[in-house]
């Protein structure tokens, strides 16, 4: 800890234990790199999760009454002043498939 300038307590030792890599080594610079490497495709696999989960609150949402009331509001609007509507639950699809995109990136992005 004297290296690092911080003093004995708590906090420096969760700092420490964060800085450390898998060997035990402080501030590893071998380590490091496998580490941004799993954490990127933790992160990747997360958010493919949350894609999963938000597509299917937009199924939901389209599977509903207001869901269904929604898409046929906005068909009408769309019909009556010539604008595009959308129902609010296809925008839950966009999201996930933005997600799941990103996800899919950080998931399948080599070192």
């Amino acid at each position: 800890m004297a290296g690092l300038g911080l003093g004995a307590s708590p906090i420096a030792d969760f700092i420490t234990t964060w800085l450390s890599c898998r060997r035990g080594h402080v501030r590893c610079n071998q380590c490091v790199p496998n580490v941004y490497i799993n954490m990127t495709k933790i992160i990747g696999i997360v958010l493919l999760v949350v894609a999963g989960v938000v597509g299917y609150q937009g199924y939901q949402k389209s599977q509903s009454l207001s869901g269904k009331v929604d898409a046929s509001f906005a068909s009408a609007a769309t019909k009556v002043t010539g604008e595009t509507k959308v129902a609010d639950h296809t925008w839950y699809y966009v999201g996930a498939g933005a997600l799941a995109l990103v996800g899919i990136v950080l998931v399948a992005k080599k070192g």
